[in-house]
């Protein structure tokens, strides 16, 4: 009998699953086609015969009499290390190469939670491995209504017509997120892009429109600082006494360019304290999204390598100069922030200290 015009559905498998899962498509407005796994029968006989019913063909729109393509759908029960499950693996493929158009299902509990056979069934020409019902169902219903907006735009990869920018925008992930990105001049814009891709999902549907924001759109800005809790021998912090009469701080400050974080750390207590230490471990690390840029801390646990080593006391623009400081004096300093004594006192109460080994930290100087 000739296939509908309207988005068909191939539903391959076992008498149980051609019952359960053709009605469940049916629900969903697709003509559905079962076909019962036959391991006798060769997969290119069978799609050829598909072929002859009208299935995967371009129609073409009551409204312009434009052509569009109505996207095809195949589920196949794939169960591992069987005859049947071969025979679909290749009817899938079969599928796939006789009509790229074809979004290739993989219905499979043990596929879906294997990383090698998911790579499989993908290398066959799967666009989906699942075993989940609501995830399937979305994509089942956002392929009924492909190419049915009167769209003008066609797919680079596959040669999909009749799409919007949204259509177009939501189709190349879904159908084509396992190929390769593409060099190619864009159908939308005009521009010649080295990845397009990245290119449509962020300059064009809703990021293009700034409904969704852009992944990667633009250069972030990272600013990054070091922090360091210096502690001595006989248990006292090193503090520095900050310019503009803020008050006590712990010496550290932003990283210069091609400087690393452990040498920036270094740097800022020898110039704010004036005291050379040597960092020990990482109490934390600080990654802090703000509007327009990006905030990166490192807080450094260290020891002073000489203890006999006088802080700072010549006063400039970096600092008035440094003290050691007991835990009991800091909660009684001016402090231009909590932060000294909330640090101060987890180093003292035995707080976990990270090894330096967590930082892959680069720099030329």
């Amino acid at each position: 009998m000739p296939i509908s015009s309207k988005s068909s559905a191939i539903i391959y498998g076992t008498d149980t699953f051609l019952d359960a899962m053709s009605s469940f498509i049916a629900s969903k407005g697709y003509h559905v086609i079962p076909i019962k796994t036959d391991t006798s029968r060769s997969s290119d006989v069978v799609v050829s015969e598909l072929q002859r019913s009208g299935w995967g063909m371009t129609h073409e729109s009551q409204a312009d009499k434009k052509p569009f393509s109505i996207p095809q759908l195949l589920i196949c029960e794939l169960v591992l290390q069987t005859a049947e499950g071969h025979s679909a693996l290749q009817f899938a493929r079969e599928v796939k190469r006789s009509s790229p158009l074809t979004f290739v299902v993989i219905w499979s509990a043990t596929a879906a939670e294997s990383a090698p056979a998911r790579l499989a069934c993908f290398d066959l020409g799967a666009n989906m491995v699942t075993q989940c019902v609501p995830s399937l169902e979305e994509v089942v219903g956002h392929i009924a209504r492909h190419g049915r907006q009167g769209g003008k735009l066609s797919c680079v990869a596959c040669g999909m017509q009749g799409l919007t920018e949204d259509e177009l925008w939501a189709h190349y992930p879904m159908f084509h997120c396992n190929n390769p990105n593409i060099a190619t001049r864009c159908v939308l814009c005009g521009k010649s892009v080295s990845a397009f891709a990245v290119h449509l999902h962020n300059d064009h549907g809703p990021p293009g429109r700034g409904e969704m924001p852009a992944e990667n759109h633009r250069a972030v800005v990272l600013y990054s600082f070091a922090l360091v809790v210096c502690q001595r021998a006989d248990g006292r912090f090193l503090l520095v006494q900050e310019f503009c009469n803020q008050g006590f701080w712990l010496p550290g400050g932003a990283v210069d360019p091609q400087e690393s974080l452990c040498s920036a750390a270094l740097r800022e207590t020898r110039e704010e304290a004036g005291v050379d230490v040597e960092l020990q471990g990482i109490l934390k690390i600080e990654h802090s999204a703000r509007d327009g840029y990006v905030r990166m801390r490192i807080i450094f646990y260290a020891r002073p390598k000489d203890e006999a080593q006088l802080p700072k006391s010549v006063p400039d623009y970096e600092s008035l100069g440094a003290a050691w400081v007991s835990l009991e004096d800091i909660g009684q300093l001016r402090l231009r922030g909590t932060e000294p004594a909330e640090w101060c006192r987890y180093v003292a109460e035995g707080g976990a200290i990270y090894p330096l080994s967590l930082l892959n930290d680069r720099g030329k100087k």
